[in-house]
């Protein structure tokens, strides 16, 4: 079988990957990053200012761009992994659905321009500009000032619905010159609440005498509030749409000029889903495909960014419930999105308990099984293996095949082979034991390209009454037959 391998830059980098493309993506994270930090901050200065404690709690949407935008710049920096050699020989997958990659994928970098474009403006004109004037507004001197008109401004949307926004105009003097402003605070606009609006208003009645603070270097440039509030946190929600678009005009280039990129291996060339194939005969420690504490951090991540937006909108949902006139609609709309952020939380603390689970420790006799060949296991489990009710272990292998339908992307997963390896209710047994492994000669062997891949792994699970079960993946690399036909 002839071998294939992909083009590489230096370093082993795949082409299209190279040090530009670095550049771009630590840019880019470097965004995610500062805009964090810059609101943590903000939200920090605002509570030392006596602002209520519970915007402390908003805290931690920023942090989470802290930490994708760190992550992010760090794996800029670092660069990619070198990739396998090519080689090897594997067998074509056995799955016809996927197609030419690049096939309907022309219009790609056009869509993601789209979000691109449209996530950039809505970041400058609700997120940099308001921050930055945030800013810069700590700096500007108080200048006495009077309430020319207030009210509550009522603004009706395309599909009948209203929007309210604080329509205050002051007058206020400087070098003797009068100026006029009507500017509350930097973020500006309508949205729903009114409730909100009206008690704003009603602290400057016309008419009375107030503080506004004024730009030093253009005095027509005056705002009354200056204070860092958790509604200006909507701002970093057009991120997500600068985000995708980065991302998918980057994936899709790169898809269109190299279609096996993003693959564990290029088109044709060995190895499986997870890493490099490893041909010496020595024993090997297996790794989990995750760790509880990668599972645990990952959904507090996750948890913490879709609450952190959520819960701007259930402020402003229970602010007009304690004031007498809840808004309906909102709480309505709300509901199933508070109802996935309690989901979400009930998950941290499922994965919390699952940290405290006992540890299964595989030990393989050799790094890579060929087919018809076999292979020994030995396991043991550290921590309270008692709690263990029932411990399974299994040898799976199954068929993952990406193909396209319509302007979807859709996987599906076919397990051709499944061997029960061993399976001991509690006692010694669980807390250690040795298994053979077969694997069938009439199979597949491991593959990976940009559409299709065999993967084998073995499966533990561990039943633990009323707590979270052990349940864990282990990917192991199956060759294909030696030339000489014998594993």
């Amino acid at each position: 079988m002839a071998n294939f391998s992909i083009p590489t830059g230096a370093g082993g980098d795949p082409a299209g990957r190279g040090c530009v493309g670095r550049i771009f993506v630590g840019a880019f994270f470097s965004v995610f990053l500062g805009m964090g930090l810059l609101f943590t901050v903000l939200i920090l200065k605002a509570v030392l200012q006596g602002e209520p404690k519970v915007l402390a709690f908003f805290i931690l949407l920023p942090l989470v761009f802290v930490v994708v935008g760190a992550a992010g710049l760090y794996s800029a920096i670092k660069g990619p992994k070198p990739k396998p050699a090519p080689g090897s020989g594997l067998a074509e997958p056995i799955s016809e659905k996927a197609s030419d990659p690049r096939k309907g994928m022309w219009f790609m970098p056009l869509f993601f321009s789209i979000f691109l474009v449209a996530g950039l403006g809505a970041t400058y004109a609700i997120l940099v500009r308001p921050a930055l004037k945030l800013v810069q507004a700590g700096n500007w001197p108080a200048v006495p000032c009077a309430i020319v008109s207030s009210s509550v401004g009522s603004h009706s949307g395309s599909k009948g619905g209203k929007t309210y926004s604080v329509d205050i105009v002051f007058r206020y003097e400087v070098k003797g010159r009068t100026f006029t402003g009507d500017r509350y605070d930097f973020m500006g606009g309508s949205s729903s609440g009114y409730d909100g609006k009206a008690e704003i208003v009603s602290r400057y009645p016309p008419g009375v005498g107030a503080t506004c603070y004024v730009n030093p270097d253009d005095p027509a440039d005056a705002v009354l509030d200056r204070r860092f509030h958790a509604f200006y946190l909507i701002g970093l929600f057009p991120l997500l749409f600068v985000a995708v678009g980065a991302v998918g005009i980057v994936w899709s280039v790169r898809k269109l000029r190299h279609p096996d990129y993003g693959a564990g291996v290029g088109a044709g060339a060995s190895g499986p889903s997870t890493g490099p194939l490893a041909f010496d005969l020595g024993p090997a420690e297996l790794k989990p495909q995750a760790s509880p504490v990668g599972k645990f951090l990952g959904i507090i991540l996750i948890a913490a960014f879709w609450n952190g937006i959520v819960s701007v909108f259930v402020w402003q949902m229970v602010e007009g419930w304690r004031h007498g006139h809840p808004d309906g609609c909102l709480t309505v709309f709300m509901i199933p999105f508070i109802l996935v952020g309690l989901l979400l939380i009930g998950g941290i603390g499922y994965q919390f308990l699952a940290l405290f689970n006992p540890r299964v420790h595989l030990v393989l006799s050799r790094r890579s099984i060929p087919l018809g060949g076999s292979a020994d296991l030995e396991w043991r489990i550290s921590g309270s293996a008692s709690r263990i009710r029932q411990l399974t272990i299994t040898l799976e292998g199954r068929e993952e095949a990406t193909y396209r339908r319509g302007t979807s992307t859709s996987t599906d997963k076919n397990v051709f082979r499944r061997i029960i390896l061993a399976s001991a209710a509690e006692g010694a047994v669980v807390a250690q034991g040795r298994a053979s492994i077969p694997v069938p000669s009439g199979t597949v062997p491991s593959f990976a390209s940009s559409n299709n891949k065999i993967v084998w792994a073995i499966k533990v699970s561990g039943e633990i009454p009323r707590w979270p079960d052990v349940d864990e993946e282990y990917a192991i690399a199956v060759l294909p037959l030696p030339p000489g036909g014998h594993p």
